[in-house]
């Protein structure tokens, strides 16, 4: 027999809104069940872009280019940023 779990509306709103941008992001005509771990994953997706954007915002971050090589000869170059 399942546990009833009482949410909110607004907790209601916010899991149904998250399992609706995990089915688009997999892709069309999905069903996607909402799962305790996915808010968990959305914040830590959040957290590391926030602190991206602080690394940008106070310049802490450096762009190196790597040469990519093919039998001695130039071919490009990978971009790095650290």
């Amino acid at each position: 027999m399942r546990s009833k779990i009482k949410l909110s509306a607004n907790e209601l709103i916010t899991n149904a809104d998250i399992a609706m941008f995990e089915a688009k992001r997999l892709g069309r005509g999905r069903v996607i069940f909402y799962q305790a771990d996915m808010h968990q994953i959305l914040v830590h997706k959040q957290d590391i872009e926030d602190e991206l954007a602080d690394a940008i915002s106070n310049q802490q971050l450096s762009l190196y280019l790597q040469p990519i090589h093919e039998n001695k000869v130039l071919k490009g170059f990978e971009a790095l940023s650290r």
